[in-house]
């Protein structure tokens, strides 16, 4: 159950509870209708992203009607959602959105060109049918009331997860699942009046997880100009009006730079893939102070994001970054980065999490927490890959909070976590993998148990084998006989 309907949970009968997940149940089936209309190889030509970005622009289309005058915007009334459903395209097409866009971007304090550069490159050749079918599938949409609002972006994130599952590479889109980002943001106990930064934010379902509920000032920062494009449109139909969203290089155009900026909180997942050849050979005396330990050690893998992360937080300032496990035992450029904030005291804590967390993905992650504090001189170790994290997503948003809860307070659990000192970590050549500290509690009877039972099937495996042998060898003479009786004939 969400946030929105605990929050309000205690005041409702039970026929108006039945009637809100009615409603929601209503949201989900209009957000398939248009993803189902939209699948396919012409909307993935028009739009980067392909149905899960189309299906966020006509939502916003559709926020920005209903929600006008709550934002502030001067627009005309040729682009309320009823008239516009009506007069596209043979009035209002594509052309006259990329500028009403661009203005409402304008109005809103994002004024980046990142809806007209969108909207602009969207090419309408056999597209303006399903379009204008799928306009009018959104007009059963409602953004009228803020609790409406808030569950009908919930479930916007939800198809948007489920759309980058099915499409796959095909869709652009990388996310963070919902559970992970809202853990990361409880982990670093995101607050009202922060900022937040993410340098890799990619369409922003993590931002705007992690953020839920909270009035901060989000920067974010995407390679990809128009999934930058959903990302603001996600922050904006979210709530969030205040920050910055920007589409460059965050390695060499980093916000910390470009603003002059430090932060409260970093929340990100950085590319798995290492950074171009170029990244490797130049050196720019601007990074300096924005890329730790930068130019000494050179610009190179995945790394480079988390040292560009520490030095773009405030002193006080917390991190959680999703990390590929191979991060953190890789040798090479890795492991010097690896020994230079274990030694230097950034690193507070390791979680790693289950192989299946992620459905859209086929490698083990892990999440580090990064402090720019007084150096630490122990690392806090969690093992959720042994059943802790599927028992506590059972418990929804409480047991989501309790892990976060564990991850802050360092409490240790035999067979699940410990604090290990950073002299251990420098013993073990800094490798950071949680299984090579926190050993699993061993429960000896059941241990017995299971070992009888493997005895036990051993013997009958044994015994079975025996036979087949036995009645393979009479076949066998069997076979011989009647191949020597067929000589002598």
């Amino acid at each position: 159950m969400s946030e929105i309907i605990k929050d309000i949970d205690t005041k409702l009968s039970e026929n108006e509870k039945n009637k809100m997940l009615a409603n929601r149940n209503r949201i989900r089936k209009i957000y398939w209708a248009m993803a189902e209309e939209l699948r396919g190889w012409d909307i993935r030509s028009a739009f980067a992203g392909g149905a899960a970005s189309a299906v966020v622009y006509v939502t916003f289309i559709k926020y920005i009607s209903d929600r006008r005058e709550q934002l502030g915007l001067r627009v005309s009334d040729l682009y309320r959602f009823d008239a516009l459903c009506s007069l596209y395209p043979s009035v209002v097409d594509q052309r006259e959105l990329c500028e009403y866009l661009g203005d409402v971007e304008e109005q809103l304090g994002f004024s980046h060109r990142l809806f007209q550069n969108f909207v602009s490159d969207i090419t309408p050749k056999n597209m303006d049918a399903k379009f204008s079918s799928v306009l009018r599938l959104a007009s059963d949409l409602d953004f009228s009331s803020k609790d409406i609002t808030a569950i009908e972006v919930e479930e916007l994130i939800l198809i948007v997860e489920k759309l980058a599952d099915l499409e796959g590479k095909t869709s652009g889109f990388s996310y963070t699942p919902s559970s992970i980002a809202s853990l990361m943001g409880k982990i670093c106990e995101v607050k009202d009046g922060m900022t937040i930064y993410d340098p890799c934010a990619g369409c922003g379902v993590s931002l705007v997880q992690a953020t839920k509920g909270r009035k901060v000032e989000v920067f974010a920062q995407e390679q990809n100009s128009h999934i930058a494009a959903v990302l603001e449109m996600l922050l904006i139909m979210s709530g969030i009006r205040e920050g910055v969203v920007r589409c460059d290089d965050s390695v060499w155009h980093p916000l910390t730079q470009t603003l002059d900026q430090k932060f409260d909180c970093v929340i990100s997942e950085p590319p798995y893939m290492k950074p171009e050849i170029g990244y490797r050979t130049s050196i720019d005396e601007k990074l300096i102070d924005h890329v730790l330990y930068y130019p000494e050690q050179r610009i190179e893998d995945t790394w480079v994001f988390i040292r560009h992360i520490v030095a773009s937080l405030k002193f006080g300032g917390k991190a959680a970054v999703l990390l590929p496990m191979s991060m953190l035992t890789r040798e090479g450029a890795s492991s010097a980065s690896r020994q230079r904030m274990v030694k230097d005291g950034y690193i507070d804590s390791v979680i790693e999490l289950p192989a299946n967390v992620f459905s859209n993905r086929g490698i083990k992650t892990s999440i580090l927490v990064l402090r720019k504090d007084e150096p630490a001189r122990s690392v806090y170790m969690l093992d959720l890959s042994r059943g802790l994290w599927n028992e506590k997503l059972k418990e929804g948003e409480v047991g989501i909070a309790a892990i976060a809860e564990m991850v802050i307070n360092h409490e240790v659990v035999t067979g699940i976590s410990d604090i290990v000192k950073t002299d251990d970590i420098a013993a073990n050549n800094y490798q950071l993998a949680v299984s090579r500290y926190v050993a699993q509690e061993i429960d000896v009877e059941q241990f017995i148990t299971d070992s009888v039972k493997l005895y036990e099937t051993a013997e009958q495996l044994e015994s079975k084998f025996t036979r087949l042998c036995k009645e393979f060898r009479e076949a066998l003479e069997d076979y011989n006989g009647y191949c020597n009786q067929k000589k002598t004939d």
